[in-house]
Order: C-alpha cells, then sequence, then structure tokens
C-alpha cells in the first residue's frame, strides 16, 4: 500500500510502485502515475482530496496458484468487450495485476492522462498467436476487468520488449 499527496487533487510528481519477482514468482510488474495527473470518480467528477491510496497486488502468469485467482479462472472463458464488439473468448494471462485506488476514500475510476503499467514476462509463456514461446516484437493484447461489470475490457495491443535480458510488456 502507498500513498502520495495531491496538491488541488493534482499528483505533483511521477510515481511508480513496483513489485519484484521473489520466491517462486518468476515476474514482477510496476505501474507509473505521471506528474501532473488528475483522478477522477465513476461519474467523470474530479476527486480533490489530499491522498491518493494505491494498492496493487501483481500476479505470475505462469503460476497456476496465481492463475486460479484471475476473475475467470485465468485461461477459461471470459466475457471480453473489444473495440468490435464483445465476445466470450479464453484469456490466458501473462501476467497480471489488482491495483485499487483511491482518492480521500473515493475510487479512481479514470485519470486525466494514461498511466503506465508495466510488467515481465516470463520466457516460457507461450504465445498462441504464433504458436512459440513468445519473443521481443510479439505483440499481446492489455485489458483491465471491473468488478462492478464483470468482463474484460482490451485496452490496447503493446509490443513486447526485451530491457537488459527481460521480456517487458509496457502499455
Amino acid at each position: 500500500n502507498e500513498q502520495f499527496s495531491l496538491t488541488g487533487g493534482e499528483l505533483t510528481t511521477a510515481k511508480t510502485i513496483a513489485i519484484d519477482a521473489s520466491g517462486d514468482k518468476v515476474t514482477g510488474g510496476a505501474i507509473t502515475i505521471p506528474a501532473g495527473t488528475k483522478f477522477y470518480d465513476a461519474n467523470g467528477n474530479q476527486l480533490t482530496g489530499g491522498t491518493l491510496d494505491v494498492q496493487m497486488i501483481h500476479f505470475d502468469g505462469t503460476n497456476a496458484a496465481s492463475v486460479a485467482v484471475m476473475p475467470g479462472g485465468g485461461i477459461y472463458q471470459n466475457r471480453i468487450n473489444t473495440p468490435e464488439g464483445d465476445f466470450t473468448g479464453k484469456i490466458s494471462p501473462v501476467s497480471f495485476a489488482d491495483i485499487q485506488m483511491t482518492v480521500s476514500g473515493t475510487e479512481v475510476k479514470s485519470f486525466s492522462q494514461p498511466i503506465e503499467i508495466t510488467t515481465e514476462i516470463a520466457p516460457i509463456t507461450y504465445n498462441g498467436t504464433t504458436e512459440t514461446t513468445i519473443m521481443a516484437g510479439d505483440e499481446i493484447k492489455v485489458g483491465s476487468y471491473d468488478e462492478e461489470h464483470p468482463y474484460f475490457t482490451e485496452e490496447e495491443t503493446v509490443t513486447v520488449e526485451e530491457v537488459n535480458g527481460t521480456l517487458m510488456a509496457v502499455g
């Protein structure tokens, strides 16, 4: 759990929260919130409290116990909202995180600018599109899940990068 001071409901300096790989968790992840970010509630109203609370739990997509706690159980059938419409399909996570943010107790639902989510990808991760092990240059879809509306929303497609010998997805 991290807490950051806001001025006028705005983050004045960029903040990063990182969770490293450890134990049987072979991947880590991070979120970066840029300076100047404002935070909004479910109705689009700017939250003006003085403190941003961030809770983040990162899960390794190669760990069966982690995948089991993912909404829908990971690779099981899930409702997916895409720009082309809704469908039911399988999700095979490379990793995922549970991120909850509040400003003075009110849940953050959107931001004035994009935040960056970075996740490591285990080199043994299978890419169902290429039918090989995932590698730098592959494209993967990044999505979000809202428990109030139990489906995944496709947010963007990112290109897998290799950074210092580690595969990364940045979105």
